[in-house]
């Protein structure tokens, strides 16, 4: 194989070493549960730690619970997936089908999410570099960078492990219990100020629980003193990786 081609290996399982040969893991046969959507979390944040970084689930659980499709799950699916380094949709051959030209309730939402991916794509794409040419993580559990107080782990979701650290910059909360039509949710932040990446207001963190907005996309906010590329896909013109090349790029920062 000459320079220009390099081998990609997918795989299923893995063993002592298997990131020495492989590219990326899927945590695949899943369920389509909100279970599964947050041990499908747990997953990705371990491969980080094993040396896997290029890692993803199954979006939307890859086995079917039966006819009737929870478009809601799927919603949350794709939003936590936003900074999964694989992700892809993959499903049985059973059971209520779940790509998102299918939802009737919340298909704008998944194309937003999808779009707002695109944004953080330079960051992804440096920060995969990063871990392959020196090691070590693209996605961290918030513990792994900042002091938690031990009362702040419950006994039940939503917990300080429903958040994670993505390239030790931004915050990632997503909602992983159903709102039932909630406008709200609570998410756990450090101590600091940080910048909400979708209104750039500011949410000042006590190592205590926010109530935050349900929004169409996952809520994201910039740690403090952190400066990050960007790429502004409000208008949802970034179609493709391909497109990111002629966009123009934003540094943005945090002072704190």
């Amino acid at each position: 194989m000459g320079n220009d081609n390099r081998p990609f290996i997918l795989t299923k399982g893995s063993f002592t070493s298997t990131g020495r040969y492989t590219a990326a893991t899927a945590h695949t046969n899943n369920e389509r549960s909100w279970s599964s959507l947050y041990f499908g979390l747990q997953s990705v944040l371990r491969s980080q730690m094993f040396g896997l970084p290029l890692s993803g689930t199954d979006v939307c659980g890859y086995k079917s619970s039966g006819d009737n499709l929870d478009e809601e799950l799927c919603l949350r699916w794709y939003q936590l997936a936003t900074f999964f380094p694989l992700a892809r949709h993959s499903q049985d051959a059973t059971g209520a089908r779940t790509e998102p030209y299918m939802f009737k309730t919340y298909q704008t939402q998944v194309k937003k999410t999808m779009h707002d991916r695109m944004q953080y794509l330079r960051l992804l794409y440096t920060c995969m570099f990063e871990t392959t040419d020196s090691g070590g993580t693209c996605l961290d559990p918030i513990e792994f960078r900042y002091a938690v107080s031990s009362d702040k782990f419950k006994s039940q979701l939503p917990d300080v492990t429903n958040s994670f650290l993505f390239a030790g910059s931004l915050l990632v909360s997503p909602i992983m219990n159903a709102t039932n039509g909630a406008t709200t949710f609570p998410a756990y932040f450090p101590a600091g100020n940080w910048v909400n990446m979708a209104d750039w207001t500011v949410v000042q963190g006590k190592d205590y629980y926010v109530q935050l907005n349900v929004q169409d996309t996952v809520n994201v906010h910039l740690a403090p003193g952190a400066l990050i590329p960007f790429q502004n896909n409000s208008n949802m013109a970034l179609m493709t990786s391909a497109d990111t090349i002629q966009a123009p790029i934003t540094l943005i920062a945090n002072r704190d």
